[in-house]
């Protein structure tokens, strides 16, 4: 049904101040930089991006960075169009960082106003819903998201994945034997693109199957015949990023089936945590599988969510909202969890992002007890706790300044993380400070010592600061972890041409080429070595 104009008008206060506040938290973003951490990929290094007009069609054609993600290639390459621009210097971003900031911010405008929406059909209640949708977007956990070019990925994937849960909630609600059908096409139409713009999508069935059992109160066969299409849709998705993960990335250590429900337990005590007390966010937490595993924390942290759950199970008939919010976040976060692997996971069982869409579940618990306790001094400590959390909001994005201060700022939380010193070093390695880069590059092999791309970038600057025979035993080193690094071998290579051995030389960039057949630089080396490959 439509909504009357009195309501229409209600819900321009509440929708203003939602604007208003979340634009507040986030409007330093609009002058950041790209950090170089997935940014460059993707971004303004991305060669189907920078040279002439933007090749979006192959990003449907073929994975691209480990990931099937279309729809948001297809965004990037639209605003990619938009904000070329001259670079400032050689090596520097010939793309605009405004115009991505601003995207995701005004993406993620749009999802606060859906989860609005969202909380306001299921609650009925204009200032309650809009309290828990304020919640959604000022919690510092959604900094990451928001404040990253590359976190569009989530902010776009939530905002297709809010499309259809209110799109669904809509059509489950219709009190008419046979509801509408275009409703819930067009539901289905948005979740598709959710699975295109993010695969973690998947897990909205499950959201939507919570939400219409437990507060539309529909029965378990309607909701499942209902949804059973959406589960069906997300397979061949979930298949398709499962093809795309590089079999060669992995750090070497697989989780053991019988332990992936404890770290899945002590990932959901993580977020939990950061919930309740949102300081030291980085977006590198080093807890691996196997950290967390020979630390022993597994075995005790996932008592935090059991517990959680018994009081919300207990305290159904009371607060019904309760175990349903508790659901919906953990329903949220399942295919992040590490009950599937996938690569990042190796290296932190947790981030930030991961946390985007499920924080619907906080935002409808706010909601519902801002709903069953109307009183005036709740009412002010929501009030409060909102604007606090804007504050830290707004504090915390300035670490996402550019590539130094974010991961300064992670190293000083984080000393071990690998992201980190990576990053660090290839910043003071393209400034010319070699000597700098080489400390971050040993800092990382001391946590990681079979890291191959580090063996390689550690070789580079050791070599610049004449330090010859350390870079090749690191070249060495990298080929032994990974004989199908194709940089390694092409680096090598022009280590060794530089010292007449060309015949060594170019089997290395012959290598390198048949480990990555677009690897342009070693084609370049052979060609100009009168070696056509």
């Amino acid at each position: 049904m439509a909504e009357s104009p009195s309501r229409t008008r209600r819900s321009i206060a509440p929708i203003l101040l939602l604007l208003v506040v979340t634009a507040a938290a986030f409007s330093e973003a609009r002058s950041f930089d790209f950090v170089a951490w997935d940014d460059d990929v993707n971004l303004y290094q991305n060669e189907r991006f920078i040279r002439g007009t933007p090749d979006i069609a192959y990003f449907w054609r073929t994975p691209f960075f480990g990931m099937y993600i279309p729809v948001t290639y297809t965004v990037w390459g639209l605003l990619a169009a938009v904000a070329k621009q001259a670079p400032a210097a050689p090596g520097m971003p010939a793309l605009n960082p405004s115009i991505f900031h601003l995207a995701n911010l005004g993406l993620h405008l749009l999802n606060v106003l859906l989860v609005f929406a969202i909380l306001r059909r299921l609650l009925d209640k204009e200032w309650a819903a809009a309290a828990g949708a304020l919640l959604f977007g000022v919690h510092p956990i959604q900094v990451e998201a928001v404040a990253w070019s590359t976190g569009m990925k989530d902010v776009l994937g939530g905002f297709f994945s809010l499309l259809a849960l209110w799109g669904y909630l809509s059509y489950a609600a219709e009190k008419r034997a046979r509801p509408r059908g275009w409703k819930y096409a067009a539901a289905t139409l948005a979740y598709a693109l959710a699975l295109l713009s993010k695969p973690s999508s998947a897990a909205m069935p499950v959201v939507a199957w919570v939400l219409d059992c437990f507060l539309l109160r529909r029965s378990w066969r309607q909701a499942t015949g209902a949804l059973a299409p959406w589960a069906i849709l997300a397979v061949p998705a979930a298949i398709a990023t499962k093809l795309a993960q590089d079999p060669d990335a992995s750090v070497g250590f697989i989780t053991p089936l019988w332990a992936r429900p404890l770290v899945a337990g002590d990932a959901l005590a993580f977020y939990l945590g950061k919930l309740a007390l949102p300081v030291g966010l980085i977006p590198d937490y080093s807890r691996s599988p196997a950290s967390i595993l020979k630390s022993g924390q597994v075995y005790y942290t996932w008592l935090v969510p059991a517990a959680l759950a018994g009081i919300a199970w207990t305290c159904r008939r009371r607060w019904p909202w309760l175990p349903v919010s508790l659901a919906v976040f953990v329903a949220g976060l399942l295919p992040v969890l590490g009950f599937t692997r996938f690569v990042f996971q190796e290296l932190s069982t947790v981030a930030d992002r991961y946390v985007y869409l499920s924080m619907l579940g906080p935002a409808l618990a706010l909601a519902s007890l801002a709903v069953t306790c109307d009183l005036r001094w709740v009412r002010a400590g929501i009030g409060g706790i909102l604007a606090v959390l804007a504050g830290l909001t707004l504090f915390q994005s300035l670490h996402w300044y550019g590539t130094q201060p974010l991961f300064e700022h992670t190293l000083t939380v984080n000393p071990r993380s690998t992201i980190a010193h990576n990053n660090l070093g290839a910043l003071h390695y393209m400034r010319g400070d070699y000597a700098r880069a080489a400390t971050h590059y040993q800092a990382s092999l001391e946590v990681l010592p079979n890291d191959a791309p580090v063996h390689d970038n550690l070789a580079m600057a050791l070599l610049l600061q004449g330090k010859q025979e350390e870079a090749v035993r690191h070249w060495e080193e990298a080929l032994r972890i990974d004989p199908g690094w194709a940089r390694a071998h092409f680096n090598y290579g022009a280590y060794l041409a530089s010292t007449g051995r060309m015949d060594e030389a170019r089997e290395h960039w012959r290598e390198a080429v048949r480990c990555d057949p677009e690897f342009v630089p070693a084609r370049r080396a052979l060609e100009q070595a009168g070696d056509v490959p």
